[in-house]
């Protein structure tokens, strides 16, 4: 079989396996102290002064971005603030961060001193100091980023959801999604105006990690959490996989920004439901911690509850029906 037909969640799978099934492996985990590694967000292992959390995210020209159609800043931005939400579904503190550059070797000079000004930009907001990486030449650009951060015991972590858990979004999903069509549209699009087009694209090119907003779910006793970058429903069917639990999720809790149903009014809900790359933090919060998450957490958003049942499921309450949501449409490298 392809690994065009396999899918991206199942080749993680088998890597997964693969890797339980070694003794070597085993036994180094016990060894170093690994407490996740593949599977979650980030892998983490124990040292002297907490969790050490480790995550690596790459970026391809052609696949994640057209390198003649966009600015290098935003690209630079944006290969470090995936990585820093990572971390920051984890309720961890970025520390470090290794840049390994794939550089075709006719790229201009002043393009990868803009791609380096984006990268240190998004480094240097969110403290995190770059010490070091590799340079290679390339076919196409690529940036792969290696970041590392630190967290106290327990962590957030994507299997962690309970059975009468509520589920909620940290902020707006699907503003990426429409700062996506925007770049990719060849035609005029309804009810574009000034602010809407900044608000979309700022979406996309510059998303905004939400390390506070990790921290916070950790000091609220949130146990499971885990960044959006794949689409809600897609991300959420992992949360409840690794879980082994289904939800209940309410159609018309899910937020939806007005400009988006203004720009795209047939597409709205499955812009915020499929569209990824939004990095907002999806969790899961006993209920009786309702009102600290809306007083600390104002722009959070409960959309449901967990309960027990098949893995995985996701049950849609819509117009008072119910329905079994059997297709996810997030981002899969594969597809």
């Amino acid at each position: 079989m392809k690994i065009n037909n396999f899918g991206e969640f199942n080749i993680i799978e088998y890597i997964s396996n693969t890797l339980s099934n070694d003794a070597v492996q085993n036994y180094l985990s016990e060894t170093i102290g690994v407490e996740i590694d593949v599977g979650d967000d980030t892998a983490a292992w124990q040292t002297q002064s907490g969790l050490q959390l480790a995550t690596t995210d790459t970026m391809v020209d052609n696949v994640h971005f057209e390198i003649g159609k966009s600015n290098l800043m935003d690209i630079g931005w944006k290969s470090v603030a995936t990585n820093l939400s990572d971390i920051a579904s984890m309720g961890g503190t970025p520390t470090t961060a290794l840049i390994t550059l794939g550089l075709p070797g006719e790229m201009e000079l002043q393009d990868l001193k803009s791609l380096y000004q984006g990268i240190i930009e998004c480094a240097s907001t969110y403290n995190t100091k770059i010490v070091g990486g590799d340079i290679v030449k390339s076919p196409m650009l690529f940036i792969t980023v290696a970041m590392y951060g630190i967290c106290q015991n327990p962590t957030l972590q994507r299997s962690l959801l309970k059975d009468e858990d509520l589920i909620g979004i940290t902020g707006l999903t699907g503003l990426s999604k429409a700062g996506l069509e925007l770049s990719k549209s060849q035609d005029e699009l309804p009810n574009l105006t000034e602010y809407n087009t900044q608000l979309f694209y700022n979406a996309h090119f510059r998303p905004q990690p939400k390390i506070n907003e990790g921290k916070i779910l950790k000091e609220l006793g949130s146990t499971c959490a885990m960044d959006i970058s794949d689409g809600l429903f897609s991300d959420l069917n992992k949360m409840l996989i690794a879980s082994q639990i289904s939800a209940t999720i309410n159609s018309s809790c899910i937020p939806i920004h007005p400009e988006i149903s203004k720009v795209f009014p047939n597409l709205d809900f499955e812009m915020v439901t499929n569209g990824g790359e939004d990095y907002e933090i999806l969790f899961g919060i006993s209920s009786d911690k309702i009102d600290k998450v809306k007083s600390l957490l104002p722009d959070s958003h409960i959309i449901g509850k967990a309960c027990s049942g098949e893995s995985g499921v996701i049950e849609l309450i819509k117009d008072g029906k119910a329905y079994k949501v059997n297709q996810y449409n997030g981002w899969d490298h594969f597809k």
